[in-house]
């Protein structure tokens, strides 16, 4: 027993080393994780960018029916990665915050560990004023990166007090149970308020005309329709579907018939196919005002769309439509 007091100090410096260790390798981990994905991400926006450029020069520079076959490929190959990039941010980007908020608890445990240790040896020697000085100046370096997520999260909560989503839900019995309690973040008992949450009545994805009429945008709001494809029934997938080109047509007429100021967001499964995303999709078709779709108008109806095909992607994918429309500058100040 005495000899185990007279070692004390000597085993708890001992576990505090092999824990710091311990941490610091979980830190490099975090931290080799975060690279990578950026990197990722990097390599992505580069390929982007250098479509857009050869884009730009083909526009300028097209004169005969095959280049501007090949202007066509290289827009769409844009927007292909301009999807990728898209889905990578939804993918990755919660983890990327996740694995930050482990480093700030690593570093945590770090900091009680190494103040742990102090107390525990009982030493005096005004190293309480040296430990003070260094969580201070440790702190200090993480201020910025504190303050940011703390700026980021009250950003959050005024986008999502300030949201109006429209549901379109043709088929409520099957839907995914976790739906309703990511909309429950979005309504007054999470974060936003009573005209946060709007059900539509008798949705039929195959019969837009009957429905469209109900997604009316509220003045001064962050306007989405949520098209709750959870239950799989409407089918956008090529394969083994007769329905194929029906279906696809009236997703193609939903985007294109809902107010400018409306942002839509898909929810399905992935095996279900993706909802029409590529300019050609909308360019030239009539409008509904006696008028064709140009390419300008088919870029701006794109440029609304947004997907989520699991649960655990619909929260991300609201808040990041309802970040990008205030980005853009929505709600716009013209008539609805």
């Amino acid at each position: 027993m005495n000899t185990l007091k007279e070692n004390f100090i000597s085993i708890i410096s001992i576990v505090t080393f092999f824990l710091a260790v311990l941490f610091i390798v979980l830190i490099v981990k975090d931290l080799n994780k975060i690279k990578k994905m950026q990197k990722s991400e990097t390599e992505l926006k580069v390929k982007l960018d250098s479509l857009n450029a050869k884009m730009d020069y083909a526009y300028k520079h097209a004169t005969d029916s095959i280049e501007k076959t090949g202007l066509l490929t290289i827009q769409e190959n844009a927007f292909d990665t301009k999807k990728e990039v898209d889905d990578f941010k939804h993918e990755k980007e919660e983890e990327i915050k996740e694995l930050y908020m482990h480093q700030m608890k690593y570093w945590a445990y770090l900091i009680a560990l190494f103040t742990s240790l102090i107390v525990f040896t009982g030493i005096k020697w005004n190293y309480h004023e040296y430990i003070k000085k260094k969580l201070a100046t440790l702190f200090e370096d993480k201020k910025t990166d504190i303050e940011k997520m703390v700026e980021n999260k009250s950003w959050e909560f005024n986008l999502i007090n300030n949201a109006h989503i429209m549901v379109a839900d043709p088929n409520t019995n099957d839907n995914n149970p976790y739906l309703n309690k990511v909309l429950k973040w979005f309504g007054p008992e999470g974060k936003g308020n009573k005209d946060s949450i709007k059900k539509l009545n008798n949705i039929d994805f195959s019969k837009p005309d009957e429905w469209l009429n109900q997604v009316t945008p509220l003045n001064n709001k962050l306007n989405i329709l949520l098209l709750d494809n959870s239950d799989g029934n409407w089918n956008l997938s090529v394969k083994n579907n007769p329905n194929f080109e029906t279906n696809i047509s009236n997703a193609i007429k939903i985007a294109a018939k809902i107010n400018n100021n409306v942002f839509l967001v898909y929810f399905g499964p992935r095996d279900k196919g993706n909802f029409p995303t590529s300019i050609s999709n909308y360019k030239d078709l009539a409008d509904g005002n006696n008028t064709t779709i140009d390419e300008n108008k088919a870029k701006d109806i794109v440029n609304r769309i947004s997907f989520a095909n699991a649960p655990s992607k619909l929260y991300v994918t609201l808040v990041e439509t309802l970040k990008y429309m205030d980005i853009l500058g929505y709600p716009k100040n013209s008539k609805l």
